[in-house]
């Protein structure tokens, strides 16, 4: 995982009974519930308009990629320690 402030780089495994949009369903519903319960203040902020994700996600097999993909979110880890 690589955590940018607009973004999340996650490489992840589940099941095939699962759909992507299953998994990101439980992934973002699961996540916004903890998030808003760890962290309460975050329900008060006017900009997130009742959601914690936005709507969006971007997904992408990764077996034939994998070596480009794990460099990808290391290239961008290292990058934002430069900052």
């Amino acid at each position: 995982m690589n955590v940018h402030p607009g973004h999340i780089h996650m490489v992840v495994s589940f099941p095939p009974r699962l759909s992507v949009t299953d998994f990101m369903g439980i992934l973002k519903g699961k996540t916004a519930i903890r998030m808003i319960k760890n962290y309460p203040n975050l329900k008060k902020k006017p900009y997130w308009d009742h959601y914690f994700w936005s709507w969006g996600y971007f997904v992408n097999t990764i077996e034939i990629n994998k070596d480009m993909i794990w460099h990808y979110i290391k290239y961008q880890e290292d990058e934002e320690h430069k900052t």
